[in-house]
């Protein structure tokens, strides 16, 4: 199983086009909190600043099951609105 849609190729044919497209809901900034904010201050308390920030965005949906996902070939975490 796999097979293309799981090599390095389509994943960065992927990525290349999500950057191209810079999809408008994916703003870090929400009402109240900025993703990217958050993520470098918990970067920095807890992991002394080594992650690499993945691109982070608030999904455009309620969603009441989970907190948020990540999606491993476009490097991107979505965080939900509740």
């Amino acid at each position: 199983m796999g097979g293309f849609a799981s090599t390095e190729e389509y994943i960065a044919v992927l990525l290349d086009i999500d950057l191209i497209a810079e999809v408008v809901a994916e703003d870090p900034q929400g009402k109240f909190y900025n993703l990217n904010e958050l993520f470098d201050k918990v970067n920095h308390e807890y992991f002394a600043a080594s992650l690499t920030k993945p691109r982070l965005a608030w999904s455009r949906v309620n969603t009441y099951r989970k907190f948020g996902h990540y999606e491993s070939a476009r490097n991107r975490i979505v965080m939900s609105l509740r």
